[in-house]
C-alpha cells in the first residue's frame, strides 16, 4: 500500500511539474544571455588570452594609422 501511495504521489507531482513547465515563459533576452553564458562556460579552459589573440590587430590597438 505504501508503494502504491508513493508511486501515485510521485506521478502526480511529476504531472503537475510538467503542466507548470509548459506555461513557463522566458523572454528572448534571457535566452540570449543564457546562451552567452553557456558559450563562455564551455570555452573557459581556452582562456581569455586566446580570445584576444584571435582578434584582428586593428581591434586590439586604439591607435589610428
Amino acid at each position: 500500500m505504501k508503494v502504491l501511495f508513493i508511486s501515485f504521489l510521485l506521478i502526480f507531482v511529476l504531472a503537475q511539474f510538467v503542466l507548470w513547465l509548459k506555461n513557463f515563459f522566458i523572454p528572448l533576452p534571457l535566452y540570449i544571455f543564457g546562451g552567452a553564458l553557456l558559450a563562455i562556460a564551455s570555452n573557459y579552459e581556452q582562456g581569455i588570452k586566446d580570445l584576444f589573440q584571435k582578434l584582428p590587430i586593428n581591434l586590439r590597438s586604439n591607435q589610428k594609422n
